[in-house]
């Protein structure tokens, strides 16, 4: 059932509502319908979504922020008026939070302010009437009703109700600092607006003022310039960047039409801010811009200095707080163009103006700023060796009061992020060595605030500051889970110093502890930034000679050739002699693999790169081709092939490839390849045999010091032999010195014998540690035919043998432990935070597509940074219970159920089965958790349907998590 607002909309009316103040609908004959108008109910707001005690900080950071305009002064009435109205919105929502509300500041209140202006305004009155209907206040709201009939038809009111709206979408709740839709639409809204003004004056009608029309310019070309930002920071094609510009320059332009002085200040400050940003004009013989081209009075201003603009700004206001405002940003811009001293001297002069004025909170903290910033060049240089005169912390003792001051007068996350950095820079030495406590702790804390107010959670500068902070103090594996969020928010594919942080802070983690876990969220994050990033060189990783190898083998372990050799390159050159000997070697292996991949015509990818260029899996082809022959062979029974019939070699093998043999006749083999690796560690040669099905599900024997007598070399060389029914594989360097799998040791990894009723026994023991194992073993009964399988689950099945369904008991045994053993990620949380006595506080669903993101980006968020207890298939379900079993205890176990929504998780059958399950079971919690933005109208848009828009979790909201998660633990 849909919900109803309080007028008795249903929410399905209020998305029909059309994004237009004018409705063809009416409720009645005289005239428009009032609900069409006004701000409180209109759904292309974020702030008419934000549901009771879901996201409070930042409704009241975007309250502070529009009071803060009213102080700060408004430049023309449409903007008096605008601001009021969102007032009464973000009024609205916080009533609903707030026992204790200001009887000046209530909803009512701020629509007032607007009629005092306009009495008339369509849209304070639609809202107005709304209110009153909640109230039941039926006598206020036909009077209210009343005065809106006798104006609802003046085209005038109407395109200035457009107008208002598309402030408000302008100004609206971020939802993204990377996102430029809703400048779009705001442009669209006052394209309408514009639209209606021009067929007034096309009628010789009276239309809307030059002071309006001015001020709606205006604020299309704030949009504009603000697109234009986006676009410089995602990289979009130059030539549409550089139409955008000149939009922006035309609208500033028309905006000068203004008679106020206030406006026209606004806009030469806002020309010069563009100017400041000046576009490269590439391949079309063009020196300016669209319409700048035109305009020989704006050419003059974007040839020179754009501080004449600034100066030209200044001379619309001799006093009063205009020209403060102007003037700080005049000396911010100074600063930017390298003139530090006479930017500072223009910022203090702002401020000592009037020192206690809210309005100087920009002056405030771009003093701070420069101040900061030239204490961390001090830093930078003096760690670089430079000759630094002699410092001490007083810059940024000045830069800390400045910093403070700003914010109290705007408690943005950006300001808050600058307080923690100061505090941060003061609890630390030159060689970054924390010498206060109370500081750093006092930054962190400051550093989350930040986070947790407006935007904080998108932007990728908080996140490295913070991480950076936390290095310092000692806390890396938090440091890695910002360095990650860094990553994620970042659009600038050329911006790579987060994935140098990442990985730096990796390597240390790694070189404390050398966990399989680790390496494999390791090789997640390094393959994701290079692609992510363009022109990533990564030979400053070679001082991490060890830790990169370690690196670049695990890669080549997984078959991604095309990453393990950008590894084995750097290394090379390494200064160490052991890491580069061996890393010539396996670069040189690794360059075979791909040389091989390139000729091959394989059915399989090698990886992202090899893909792109049309190459296909050596490995891949040489398992079809072992498949090929098993399958030819199944049909026949042991013993009994003609003469004719060609089966692989199972008698030796080189290093590069091994037939692996089971009982039977001692000549057929199934699919499966043996590799050699040698790793080095501490100087230490271990010799390692990894058999594999098809070139990634794989199990380890290792032979080293603690568990063998025998040290082997990359030259060793593989025998398999069957001597009655016992299944021995052999690696050795000679004919003395063997090591022999079926030894009673505690790395056998194969052990088979005969028993007295001559049927043949054999267990495949797989392990990576010596303690997590999986276990299959056969039982061939030649007598009756019969092949009795006991799985690693403990089940026990039995069948016709043949040697394809040992070949399909094998492989399905390495996918198995591929996916418990290989990538079984490590409970870090023993005990879950909910109160209702659940053993996990979250299951994760997702499909198989998604999962190295589940484990390498989600888990580590949720578990090791907000300790969370959660529950994912491969590392808690229990072995041999039925996979619907699993789940729906999973289910009954968990707070919250998170569904991780993907197109490809729409596309899985068994999916969605456990969505609909959930979603019919009483008492489970579900989170959607939508993995990238969606069509409405795609399988992931009608997923969501039945769920209303704050219940989603939107890729990259953390904090949004973590607040659906904190809400069902009572």
């Amino acid at each position: 059932m849909a919900a109803t607002d309080n007028i008795g909309r249903t929410s399905s009316q209020l998305d029909n509502t059309s994004v237009s103040c004018v409705s063809d609908e009416t409720s009645c004959s005289d005239g428009p319908a009032i609900h069409n108008y006004g701000l409180l109910g209109y759904d292309q707001l974020a702030l008419c979504n934000i549901q009771k005690r879901k996201v409070y900080d930042q409704l009241k950071t975007r309250y502070d922020i529009l009071k803060r305009s009213l102080n700060d002064g408004c430049s023309s009435q449409h903007q008096l008026v605008s601001v009021y109205l969102m007032l009464a919105v973000c009024a609205d929502q916080l009533k609903r939070d707030e026992d204790e509300e200001d009887e000046d500041e209530t909803t009512e209140y701020f629509l007032n302010k607007v009629l005092e202006n306009e009495p008339n305004n369509l849209n304070a009155l639609g809202d107005l009437h709304n209110i009153y209907m909640k109230h039941y206040d039926t006598k206020a709201a036909g009077k209210c009703k009343e005065t809106f009939l006798e104006s609802a038809n003046d085209p005038v009111l109407q395109a200035k109700s457009y107008a208002e709206k598309a402030y408000a979408v302008a100004h609206d709740v971020h939802t993204c600092t990377r996102s430029y839709d809703r400048y779009r639409k705001s442009n669209e809204l006052y394209e309408k607006a514009l639209t209606m003004e021009r067929d007034l004056a096309k009628s010789g009608k009276a239309g809307v003022s030059v002071e309006d029309v001015a001020a709606w310019h205006f604020v299309m070309g704030e949009n504009y310039r603000r697109i234009y930002n986006i676009m410089m920071i995602t990289e979009k094609p130059s030539r549409e960047r550089t139409d955008v510009f000149g939009k922006a320059a035309e609208l500033y332009f028309s905006a000068l039409n203004s008679n106020s002085s206030l406006l026209k200040g606004e806009v030469w400050s806002a020309i010069g801010t563009l100017f400041c940003k000046k576009p490269k004009i590439r391949g079309t013989g063009q020196k300016y811009p669209q319409f700048i081209a035109t305009c020989r009075e704006l050419q003059c201003f974007y040839d020179a200095l754009p501080l004449e603009c600034f100066r030209k700004a200044l001379e619309q206001h001799e006093n009063g707080w205009p020209s403060l405002k102007i003037k700080a940003q005049y000396g911010w811009q100074c600063h930017q163009f390298n003139d530090t001293t006479e930017g500072l001297r223009i910022l203090t002069e702002v401020i000592d103006s009037d020192p206690d004025n809210p309005k100087n909170w920009f002056a405030y903290s771009c003093r701070s700023k420069i101040r900061r910033i030239a204490y961390k060049k001090m830093l930078e240089d003096k760690a670089k060796g430079h000759h630094t005169p002699d410092f001490d912390k007083s810059l940024l003792q000045k830069a800390l009061a400045d910093s403070l001051k700003c914010v109290k007068m705007n408690k943005s996350a950006l300001e808050y992020a600058n307080l923690a950095e100061i505090h941060h820079l003061l609890a630390i030495n030159s060689q970054h060595q924390v010498e206060e406590e109370g500081l750093i702790k006092k930054a962190l804390k400051l550093f989350a605030k930040a986070e947790a107010c407006q935007d904080g959670v998108f932007r990728p500068d908080i996140h490295q500051r913070r991480a950076l902070c936390l290095r310092d103090n000692g806390d890396h594996r938090q440091a890695v889970e910002q360095f990650k969020r860094a990553i994620e928010c970042e659009s600038n594919s050329k911006y790579v110093h987060n994935f140098f942080y990442l990985m730096e802070t990796f390597f240390h983690l790694y070189n404390l502890q050398k966990d399989m876990s680790l390496l494999n969220e390791m090789a997640y994050w390094f393959k994701k930034c290079i692609d992510q990033y363009t022109s990533v060189n990564i030979e400053k990783f070679k001082k991490n000679g060890t830790e990169l190898l370690a690196l670049g083998e695990h890669l080549l372990g997984r078959n991604d050739l095309m990453y393990a050799k950008r590894c084995f390159s750097v290394l090379k050159n390494c200064s160490n002699e052991i890491v580069k000997l061996e890393a010539k070697k396996l670069l040189a292996k690794t360059q075979k693999l791909i040389k091989e991949a390139k000729d091959m015509s394989a059915a399989s990818v090698v990886d992202e790169h090899c893909r792109k260029e049309d190459s296909r899996s050596t490995l891949g082809s040489k398992c079809e081709d072992h498949r090929e022959s098993v399958c030819e062979c199944a049909t026949k029974e042991p013993g009994n092939k003609e003469d004719g019939d060609k089966v692989p070699a199972a008698a030796t093998a080189n290093k590069d490839e091994l037939p692996v043999q089971l009982p039977g006749d001692g000549e057929d083999t199934i699919g499966a390849t043996a590799d050699i690796g040698v790793s080095t560690d501490a100087g230490c040669v271990m010799t390692s045999l990894q058999l594999s099905q098809d070139g990634k599900n794989t199990f380890n024997t290792t032979a080293d010091s603690d568990v063998s007598s025998l040290q082997f070399s990359a030259d060793a060389t593989f025998d398999a032999t069957l001597d009655s029914g016992i299944l021995s594989l052999q690696l050795s360097e000679d004919e003395k010195n063997t090591f022999n799998t079926t030894a009673d040791s505690d790395v056998s990894s194969l052990q088979s014998f005969d028993n007295d009723n001559n049927t043949v026994d054999e267990t495949l023991q797989l392990s990576n540690d010596g303690q997590n194992t999986i276990n299959l073993s056969f039982k061939i009964d030649p007598n009756t035919n019969s092949l009795t399988v006991l799985h690693p689950d403990g089940a026990e099945s039995e069948e016709p043998y043949s040697r394809k369904s040992v070949e399909v008991h094998l492989h399905r045994t390495l996918s198995h432990f591929d996916e418990t053993v290989m990538k079984k990620p490590e409970v870090t949380i023993e005990h879950a935070r909910n109160k209702r006595g659940k053993k996990y506080d979250f299951y994760v669903v997702y499909c198989p597509e998604d999962e190295e993101w589940v484990l390498y980006v989600m888990l580590p968020k949720l578990e090791e940074e907000l300790k969370f207890k959660g529950c994912v298939g491969c590392r808690d379900f229990i072995a041999g219970k039925q996979i619907l079993k699993n789940c729906s205890e999973a289910m009954k176990n968990s707070a919250h159920v998170i569904f991780i929504l993907s197109e490809d998780f729409v596309n899985d059958a068994f999916c969605e089965r456990l969505l609909n399950q959930a979603q019919c079971t009483k008492g489970v919690n579900v989170i959607p958790f939508i993995m990238d933005k969606y069509d409405e109208e795609s399988s992931v848009g009608e997923i969501l349907v039945g769920y209303e828009k704050a219940h989603y979790c939107k890729y990259l909201d953390w904090n949004q998590v973590e607040r659906s998660l904190l809400a069902g633990m009572q």
